[in-house]
C-alpha cells in the first residue's frame, strides 16, 4: 500500500541521515565482501561489495539499533565476565535473525513460510526477497529466536558435567575403541557449501557486540 511504501521510505531517509554517525559508532558492517579462493564472489555481479549492502534500509536500521542496544544493555552489568556472557547470547539473537532477514531470503510456497540464508548454500540476491516482522511470533522473528535460545540454555544447565567434544576422524583407530554418547558427522559437501565465507556475514555483526569483552577475537 501507499502507507507501506511511505514507512519504508521513512526508514531509508532516517538511515541516510544517521549513516555516518552509525559508522563512527561501529554499528554498521561496512567491511568488504572478500572473494573466495574457490570462486569469484557472486554478489559482486549485483554491485554488492560490502556486507551492509546485503540489507535493505529498514533491515540495516533494525540491526544497527539492535547492536546499539546490546552494547547499552551489556554496559549496565557491573560484572564484566557476566556482561560478556549476556553479549554472547544477545549476539546469537542478532545473527540468527540475520539468517532470516536480509536480501537473500526467499519464500517457500509449499509450506507458506520464509526460507533462511543458509538454505541457498551461499548469500544470493533475491529481487523479491522476503522481510520478516521481527516483533511478532513467526518463524525467524526475534521473539521465536529468543525463546529457542532460552530453551537451549535451560537444556544445557540440566547437566552438571561439561560435555567433552572431540574433533577427530572416525577412521582413527583410537576413536573406534571408545564409546560415545553422540557422534556427529559432516557430509562431504566439498565446495558445495561455503561455510567459512557465509560465516563472515554473521561475524561482522557478532564482533561488534563482543570485541569489548573478548579482545582476542580477530
Amino acid at each position: 500500500t501507499t502507507n507501506d511504501k511511505k514507512r519504508f521510505k521513512d526508514c531509508d531517509d532516517f538511515l541516510k541521515s544517521k549513516h555516518d554517525e552509525y559508522v563512527k559508532l561501529d554499528l554498521i558492517p561496512d567491511e568488504d565482501i572478500l572473494p573466495s579462493h574457490r570462486r569469484e564472489e557472486p554478489l559482486w555481479h549485483y554491485g554488492i561489495r560490502n556486507w551492509e549492502d546485503l540489507f535493505s534500509a529498514r533491515q540495516l536500521l533494525l540491526f544497527s539499533l539492535l547492536v546499539k542496544n546490546v552494547k547499552k544493555v551489556s554496559s549496565t552489568i557491573s560484572n564484566q565476565e557476566y556482561a560478556g556472557i549476556i553479549s554472547v547470547y544477545l549476539s546469537f539473537l542478532i545473527c540468527k535473525h540475520v539468517d532470516y532477514n536480509c536480501l537473500s531470503i526467499s519464500f517457500v510456497p509449499t509450506y507458506e513460510k520464509i526460507s533462511h540464508l543458509l538454505a541457498q548454500r551461499l548469500p544470493r540476491l533475491f529481487y523479491n526477497h522476503n522481510e520478516v516482522n521481527p516483533f511478532v511470533k513467526v518463524s525467524g522473528s526475534l521473539i521465536n529466536i529468543k525463546n529457542n535460545i532460552k530453551k537451549a540454555i535451560e537444556f544445557a544447565t540440566r547437566y552438571k558435567n561439561f560435555a567433552k567434544i572431540l574433533n577427530v576422524s572416525v577412521t582413527n583407530s583410537s576413536v573406534i575403541k571408545n564409546n560415545y554418547d553422540l557422534i556427529i558427522t559432516d557430509p562431504p559437501y566439498l565446495d558445495d557449501v561455503h561455510y567459512a565465507e557465509m560465516s563472515e556475514l554473521f561475524y561482522v555483526w557478532m564482533i561488534r557486540c563482543l570485541k569489548e569483552y573478548f579482545p582476542n577475537l580477530p
